[in-house]
Order: structure tokens, then sequence, then C-alpha cells
């Protein structure tokens, strides 16, 4: 549910499936996630039939795993003929499912990955890579390898079309000697690399945008990068300088003719955005966000509430509900504010660091900032989701 791009990751990979004729959807959720539920109810409003499939589990040792929760979906759904598996956590921008149906369909593949061809070669031990022959068949499938392992810059993406006997035979096969070895089906790398010697797996190259929201920093840069597809908002009565107008999106906030917009941007309603300020390219700001005069906001994604003092300065970083920063602060990159945190003026908030809510930050720190267990679960009652 984390937004990228002023919508709800989830909602971009509802819409890609609608837009590809796939309106039959279930969405896989632990009992704690009910707020996903809420938001889409039926689906109707998207133009889909969503519907759910509710791990029962208590805790996060006995969760499923990622390749478990696909199966019990597809268990509780009576196992579909064909399907397209999307992880919750991607946005893809260029992927065209109709196209990699047909070239499913057209390949006789039993299963069909998603490529990406990284711009950067050296990210890729972060991910599952693949190398394909010419046909764009499988031959070889790697997960998360070691820099001197990397044999390839197309890495999979969490988008696969699946056959009817790869949803109903080889993967609750897998599953089963898993759990007979006494191991969770999570990794979905390790299920590509069992099966790639085996079955006629292929490779669907796409060209456009893809990101994930697994950590701060693809977080912020999928977001950024996604901000490039927000469609405008009529800015007339705005009178403050704004670069790249095309992709700007404002409602009804009060900005100063003394500030300036980089796009892309969104900037809701209620945000008060005050003289002198700079809010950066790539920035979303959410309702009632108010930034100061002179303060600098780059890149970032800060949501409700969230107050940005005088001078401050924020760079590619993501500010939680009701987030304070006091004047001449210093935030980032790739910093997680949380919950109703505080940063004193002239604090700083140094790169990738993670500070828990209703922390209060007064002098210079990195890494993980967190308060006591039992105040954190006092102060925690008062969170309205």
């Amino acid at each position: 549910m984390v937004p990228v791009a002023g919508k709800p990751v989830l909602e971009h990979l509802v819409r890609v499936c609608v837009s590809a004729g796939i309106h039959d959807i279930v969405i896989s959720l632990n009992t704690n996630q009910r707020v996903i539920e809420e938001y889409f109810g039926d689906g109707n409003r998207f133009g889909a039939r969503i519907s759910y499939a509710y791990e029962t589990t208590a805790n996060d040792e006995d969760k499923l795993g990622a390749i478990g929760a696909i199966q019990y979906a597809l268990e509780k759904t009576g196992g579909p003929a064909e399907c397209i598996i999307l992880g919750g956590d991607n946005v893809f921008y260029g992927l065209d499912v109709k196209a990699m149906r047909e070239a499913h369909k057209k390949r006789g593949a039993v299963a069909s990955i998603a490529l990406f061809s990284l711009s950067d070669p050296r990210d890729a031990p972060q991910y599952g890579i693949a190398k394909v022959d010419a046909s764009g068949r499988l031959t070889r499938f790697k997960e998360k390898p070691a820099p001197e392992e990397v044999f390839s810059d197309k890495v999979a993406t969490a988008a696969y079309y699946l056959e009817e006997s790869f949803v109903r035979e080889y993967l609750p096969a897998y599953v089963e000697r898993l759990k007979a070895q006494g191991q969770k089906a999570d990794k979905l790398g390790d299920l590509w690399a069992h099966f790639v010697k085996e079955l006629p797996l292929y490779g669907h190259a796409f060209q456009g945008m893809w990101g994930d929201t697994n950590n701060a920093k693809t977080y912020i840069e999928t977001h950024k990068q996604a901000m490039n597809f927000v469609a405008p908002t009529s800015l007339e009565g705005i009178e403050c300088t704004i670069y790249r107008p095309g992709n700007v999106c404002i409602s009804r906030a009060h900005i100063s003719p003394d500030a300036t917009i980089r796009g892309p941007a969104i900037i809701e309603e209620g945000c008060v955005v005050e003289a002198g300020t700079v809010v950066g390219s790539g920035t979303h700001l959410m309702k009632n966000a108010r930034v100061g005069k002179g303060a600098s906001v780059q890149g970032s994604v800060v949501f409700r509430d969230c107050e940005i003092g005088e001078g401050a300065r924020i760079v590619d970083s993501v500010l939680d509900i009701g987030v304070r920063v006091g004047r001449g602060a210093q935030v980032g990159p790739n910093c997680i504010l949380g919950y109703k945190s505080f940063v004193c003026p002239n604090a700083k908030v140094l790169g990738e660091t993670r500070v828990w809510p209703y922390c209060e930050i007064g002098a210079v720190v990195s890494g993980d900032v967190t308060i006591p267990e039992e105040l954190f679960r006092h102060k925690m009652t008062d969170r309205l989701y």
C-alpha cells in the first residue's frame, strides 16, 4: 500500500491487469493486512473483480513464504487453468501482459518470466539473473549471485505467466518437496533455478520502467522513476516558478509565488509551501504537509500532516505521517523517518538511517534509531490507519 507516484503499489498492478483485459484478480494477504481489502473492496471501481486469499498464520515464523502463498491462493480459488502472478511490491511501466501471454503460448512455455535489463550490471547481485538462448528459453538462472558469479544483465522481475500444468502439477510438487525437507517454500528464484533444466521456461524481455519497494533505497528510486509517468493537472492560478510542468500535479494547495517546483512532482490538497522553498524533482507531498521558508525537499515521499521547518533539507527520503523536521535540519539520502518522529532544529539524519516511530533526534544520527519497546507499544495505540 505504500504510495508510488501518487497511487498504492497494488493499484498500479491492478491497473496493469485491467488494461490487459484481466479482470479476475486474487490478492494474497495475511490477516493483519485487511486494510488492503478495505481499500480495493470488490474491485468494481477499478473495473475488476477482486477476491482475497487470507493466510491463517499467526506470526512471521509460520508464514507460508512467497511460493507457499501463491500455491495457497491458487488452491483457494480452485486453481485456474492459467494465470499471471505479480509481486505486490513491484511497479511496472511498459510491461505488455497481452504480448507476454501471446509469446508464452507461441513458444509452448510452461512458465514465462518477465525480464528487465539493468542499466548498471553492478546491481545484478540484488536480484535473480537469467540467461536465455536465441529462442528466449532460459538456460541458466541464479538468485542473488555474488559479484564474480554475474553472467547476465537480465534480471527476473516479479511477473510470471504460468501454464495450467505448472499451476496444477509442478508448483504443488515443488512445495510438497520442500515441506517434506522441513523447508519453507519462499524464494521464487530457487523455484526457477530448480526447473530451469527440466522445463521449458522462457524469458519475456520488456523495456520501460521497473522497480520494487523492498527497502528504502529501491522504494525511493522506484518512486522517482514512476513519477515521470504522472499526468499533470491544470496549473491555472499557480504563480510560482515551475520547471517541467508536464509532470506536475497540484490539488488545492497554498503555494507561495516565491517558491520553486521542479517536476515531476505531486502536491496534494491542503499542503502549504512557503516562500523560497524548492520542491524538487520526484517529490510527493501528501495532504496537509507544510514546508517552511527556504526549505528544500528533493526526490522524497512526504506523508500527510508532516511539517518541515524553515531552511531544512530533505533528500531522497520517506517521512511517515505526522513527522516534524525542525528549522535547519538535514535528512537523507535514503532515510525513513517513522510515524510522528521529530528531528530537532539543526540535527542531521545521515544517509540510509531508519528512525522508528516517536523517536526524537537531537544530534547527528545514522543506522537504526529506536525507543524502548514498552514505550513504543504504549505510543502506537494512538496511531490511526
